[in-house]
């Protein structure tokens, strides 16, 4: 989705922390939907650039491990 609202000049932002309630209330959702990220879309302003840790990236030994059962 990400890509397809770049795509269309548009600009967008993943957004995980929020008050999921709040959510479920303002939209009328049904209880058997959890919301679980925010995809906010709309015109980037002319004078936006990426956060400075944008492009920081952990190890993925740091981020990914293997269970062995």
């Amino acid at each position: 989705m990400m890509l397809k609202i770049t795509d269309l000049g548009l600009s967008s932002t993943w957004v995980g922390n929020f008050n999921s309630q709040k959510i479920r209330e303002s939209f009328a959702l049904p209880d058997n939907i959890i919301p679980v990220v925010i995809l906010p879309i709309g015109y980037p302003h002319e004078k936006s650039v990426p956060h400075i840790n944008h492009e920081k990236r952990f190890d993925i030994n740091v981020t990914t491990f293997y269970n062995s059962f």
